[in-house]
């Protein structure tokens, strides 16, 4: 989890990213309130991990959690929409913002 937590905390702010750089950009994150919503392509996600065991047991991890959201499922056939308004095959990732000791 800290491998991946560590490439959300690079992603761009939602604020910052320019439309046409969107294709460019492996994803971004959106403060909001109580959480961070991070959206990351799939291709990206895929990188992050050494091996298929290591990402499947971080996304076990983060289904377990409620964090995630996966654009396409057997129910929904949704894909998120970016700052361009294209769709792209992506991850939503919600972390809980943590109050700061």
């Amino acid at each position: 989890m800290s491998l991946l937590q560590k490439r959300l905390d690079g992603l761009k702010r939602f604020n910052q990213i320019e439309p046409e750089e969107c294709d460019a950009i492996d994803g971004f994150v959106e403060p909001l309130p109580n959480r961070y919503r991070c959206v990351i392509k799939n291709d990206a996600f895929n990188r992050i991990f050494l091996n298929k065991l290591q990402r499947e047991l971080v996304m076990q991890e983060l289904l377990r959690l409620n964090y995630i959201k996966r654009s396409r499922s057997r129910d929904e056939q949704v894909q998120f929409i970016w700052p361009d308004d294209k769709r792209r095959r992506s991850l939503e990732i919600n972390w809980v913002r943590t109050k700061k000791q």
